[in-house]
């Protein structure tokens, strides 16, 4: 593989200039090719270190996730780069027909989890559209945690609004969407990693997680409650003609943002927590 701030190589200990493609499995220092011989035992070529003369193992790229604290411009770029503008176009186009609406709030939501599986790999930019022929795999499963994760988060809140009036002055309500917008990136990628809703029972799995990850965790929710707030306050301006156009646009570019952030969160944190439970 080649070297990307994503996945630094080794440098050669004989050679710091070059990068090191294998390692001493003796001494485990890193070496480059020319530090190490090639042998032929039997009619098989076998390498060995120079610095032990033992076997020589490939050496694999070192997991340095990118933050994403470290650059919130390429994380609010994610989807308005040419690929994503089209999607936008395609779909603002069919979510406008009755009958294919359906058809397309389906895939949206498949491409969503997609999103966030291929961005929890280290994907930065959006990725070309998943196989959609396994029905189950590619909607079905996604449709459903999709649904779980928000009515994990929306519940308390739909029900709490349901029996008392809207206020903004109420607490009650801004607890309630603290909780939603606090607990909804934790359910979404515990599910969409594990495929299942069932590791999000094991709360205390939950709180192990959160606890690992503080500070990563409480960026990924401040950037979403900002995406959600300014959609939010641009509601009422985008009402009616044209610019309700860009209220869908709007919406699409938040769930898009959104599913990215998850997925990047999930990069970063890699190796730190167990996101299946």
């Amino acid at each position: 593989a080649e070297e990307s701030p994503d996945r630094p190589a080794f440098r050669c200990h004989g050679h710091p200039g070059r990068r090191a493609t294998w390692g001493c499995a003796a001494c485990l220092k890193f070496a480059c090719a020319g530090c190490t011989t090639v042998r032929t035992i039997g009619q098989r070529p076998v390498r060995f270190s120079n610095c032990c003369n033992e076997a020589a193992l490939p050496a694999a790229p070192v997991h340095r996730p990118d933050p994403i604290r470290s650059n919130p411009l390429e994380v609010l770029l994610y989807p308005l780069r040419p690929k994503g503008l089209v999607i936008f176009a395609i779909l603002l186009v069919g979510l406008s027909l009755p009958l294919v609406s359906w058809v397309l709030m389906l895939l949206l939501a498949g491409y969503l989890a997609w999103i966030l599986r291929t961005s929890a790999d280290g994907g930065k930019h959006l990725p070309d559209l998943p196989d959609f022929r396994n029905v189950w795999e590619g909607i079905g499963l996604p449709l459903l945690l999709l649904i779980f994760s928000l009515a994990v988060a929306l519940t308390p809140l739909i029900l709490y609004v349901r029996y008392r009036e809207w206020d903004p002055t109420d607490p009650g309500v801004w607890l309630l969407c603290g909780w939603a917008v606090g607990v909804f990136p934790m359910v979404a990628m515990v599910t969409t990693v594990a495929g299942s809703i069932f590791p999000v029972f094991n709360l205390g799995n939950l709180i192990r997680i959160v606890v690992a990850i503080p500070q990563t965790y409480l960026i990924l929710v401040l950037y979403i409650s900002l995406l959600v707030l300014g959609v939010v306050l641009l509601r009422p301006v985008l009402t009616t003609g044209p610019l309700a156009i860009l209220r869908l646009v709007a919406d699409l570019y938040v769930l898009f943002v959104t599913a990215h952030l998850l997925g990047r969160a999930i990069h970063e944190t890699k190796g730190k927590v167990d996101w299946t439970g």
